[in-house]
């Protein structure tokens, strides 16, 4: 019984976790787009402009955990505008 139990909770909260996955402040949309040779640049300069110096702050911004302010937005849009992507925010 208690394990069954367990088991509920956890494909609850799983499933929480995947609807999550794509919010308004992800910028993961427009990595998509992203042409295969342009995404070591494209991520470095998102980096540069976000300050982001590791791994795990990367994928933070990327999946929307961390929420950018009005100038960084706006750099990250540029930075995708420059690669034809318009399309960038979800």
């Amino acid at each position: 019984m208690q394990s069954n139990f367990i088991r509920q909770k956890y494909k609850k909260i799983r499933h929480k976790q995947m609807a999550n996955r794509h919010n308004k402040n992800s910028f993961q949309k427009g990595i998509g787009q992203v042409k295969k040779d342009d995404f070591l640049q494209v991520k470095q300069a998102i980096m540069e402009v976000t300050g982001i110096t590791s791994k795990a702050s990367w994928y933070n911004r990327l999946h929307g955990r961390i929420i950018p302010n009005k100038v960084e937005a706006e750099a990250i849009e540029k930075i995708f505008l420059d690669h034809g992507i318009t399309d960038v925010w979800g």
